[in-house]
C-alpha cells in the first residue's frame, strides 16, 4: 500500500503539483499542498515538484501464511425444507477450480434435522460434511448461523468460501468476511483459481459495461458470492462417499438474543428464473406498446417474457444482457436465467456475428461452440439449448 507525504521543509508552495494532478486531488491551504479523497497515489506529483518536497511511500503488507489455508468450502443452504439448488452448482464449481491445485471440497450445513440432507451431499463429490443441527437453528439468525460456519472455518481453515446469492446468503457472508479481516466478492459470474491459490472473482461492474476482476491476495478466506443459475450442478453420483462431521454447537448460538415470534409464509411468486423458454425484448423495442409482441410470442411458446434493461436505458440488448428484468406487481426485478431456449429480437440495423451467441451459464454473449445452433430469421434470433450442456 502507498501513500504520498508532503516535507514541509522543502515545500515552497509553488503549486506545480496541484497544476499538474490529472484527478484534481490536491488543494492548496497557507501556500501548502492538501491532499483530498480523489488521490489516486499515481506519482505525477512527486515527479513534478522542483523541490523534491513531495514522497511516494511504500508500506509492506503482511501476508497470511498461504500453505495453512486449504480446500474449498461450500455453505449448503437449506431453506423451505429443501436443499437450495445454488448450493449443488457451487458444489459443481468448487470441484472443478479444487481438481487445478490438489485441493479437497468441502460443505457445511447450518439448521435443524438436516441430517438427510447432509447425506445427501455424500452423492455428489464432497468430501467432508460439516453439520451443525440444533433446533435453536430451525430458522435462519444471521448471528447464530455466523457462528456456527465461523466456528467450522477456523477448524477446517479453507483458502475459499462459496457462498450462494440468496437472501440469506447475502446476510450471512459479509458477517463471516468481516469476522476474519478479509475480502468478499458478491454476485460473481466467473471464478478461476491461480496456482498460487488466489481465487480470481470475476463480476461486472458500472452497468455490466466492463467486467471486473477481484484477487484477495493478503488474506485468508477468500470468500464469494454467486447467484442461482450462473454455474452447473455437476451429475449425482450413485456412491455415496465424504464423512460427515457432527459438530457442537457453539456458545453464542444459545446466547443469540434474536427470537422467532411469527413466521408468516410468503406467497411464492413467478419468477424468470425457472423458465425454460425465455423470450427477450430489448432495443428493438421502441415504446412499452411494443411489448405486446413479447407476450403474443411467448403465451405461444408456453413460456415466460422478459426485457432487458434497454426499455429504461435503451442500452443494447446483445452486449449488455447481463441480466433480463421481470415485470412484477411493485416493479421490475432482476433476475439471472439459463434456459434452455431463449429467443430475442435484434435491431434489424445492429450487427450480430452468427458466430456468437448467449452463454447463459455465465449470463454473458461469448463465442458459441459448433454444436450451439443458431436460427435468424429476419430481426429474431433463436437460441437453441444450454450452453454447454
Amino acid at each position: 500500500m502507498a501513500k504520498i507525504a508532503v516535507l514541509e521543509r522543502k515545500c515552497t508552495g509553488c503549486g506545480l503539483c496541484a497544476q499538474n494532478c490529472p484527478f484534481g486531488a490536491i488543494d492548496m491551504k497557507a501556500g501548502r499542498p492538501d491532499f483530498n479523497a480523489a488521490c489516486k497515489v499515481c506519482g505525477i506529483c512527486v515527479k513534478s515538484c522542483p523541490q523534491q518536497a513531495i514522497l511516494k511511500l511504500e508500506t509492506k503488507v503482511e501476508s497470511v501464511d498461504k500453505t495453512k489455508w486449504r480446500d474449498i468450502l461450500v455453505f449448503a443452504e437449506v431453506s423451505g425444507g429443501r436443499l437450495h439448488p445454488v448450493s449443488l452448482e457451487l458444489i459443481g464449481k468448487a470441484r472443478e477450480l479444487a481438481a487445478n491445485v490438489g485441493y479437497q471440497v468441502k460443505a457445511v450445513l447450518v439448521g435443524s434435522g438436516v441430517g438427510d440432507f447432509a447425506r445427501e451431499l455424500r452423492h455428489w463429490g464432497v468430501a467432508e460434511i460439516a453439520v451443525y443441527d440444533d433446533p435453536g437453528l430451525s430458522y435462519f439468525r444471521a448471528d447464530a448461523y455466523a457462528a456456527c460456519v465461523e466456528d467450522y472455518i477456523k477448524f477446517a481453515r479453507p483458502s475459499v468460501v462459496l457462498v450462494g446469492a440468496t437472501s440469506l446468503g447475502r446476510s450471512l457472508a459479509p458477517r463471516l468476511s468481516t469476522r476474519f479481516h478479509t475480502g468478499l466478492t458478491a454476485d460473481c459470474t466467473r471464478l478461476d483459481l491461480r496456482e498460487n491459490t488466489d481465487l480470481v472473482q470475476i463480476r461486472p461492474a458500472f452497468g455490466g459495461n466492463i467486467m471486473a476482476q477481484i484477487i484477495t491476495t493478503n488474506t485468508r478466506p477468500q470468500f464469494a458470492t454467486v447467484r442461482y443459475k450462473v454455474m452447473n450442478a455437476p451429475a449425482r453420483q450413485e456412491e455415496a462417499a465424504g464423512e460427515i462431521l457432527s459438530r457442537k454447537i457453539p456458545k453464542a448460538v444459545f446466547d443469540s438474543p434474536v427470537t422467532c415470534v411469527s413466521v408468516t409464509p410468503v406467497p411464492p411468486k413467478k419468477s424468470i428464473s425457472d423458465a425454460e423458454i425465455l423470450v427477450v425484448g430489448g432495443r428493438g423495442l421502441q415504446k412499452e406498446s411494443d411489448l405486446g409482441m413479447i407476450r403474443e410470442l411467448a403465451a405461444l411458446l408456453g413460456g415466460d417474457w422478459a426485457t432487458t434493461r434497454p426499455l429504461v436505458g435503451k442500452i443494447s440488448p446483445v452486449s449488455s444482457l447481463i441480466m433480463v428484468d421481470f415485470p412484477e406487481p411493485d416493479g421490475p426485478t432482476r433476475k439471472t436465467n439459463s434456459p434452455s431456449s431463449m429467443f430475442s429480437e435484434i435491431p434489424r440495423n445492429a450487427y450480430v456475428p452468427l458466430s456468437y451467441s448467449f452463454s447463459t451459464s455465465l449470463s454473458r454473449i461469448t463465442r458459441a461452440p459448433p454444436s450451439f445452433p443458431i436460427i435468424r430469421q429476419n430481426t429474431l434470433m433463436y437460441y437453441s439449448g444450454r450452453h454447454g450442456k
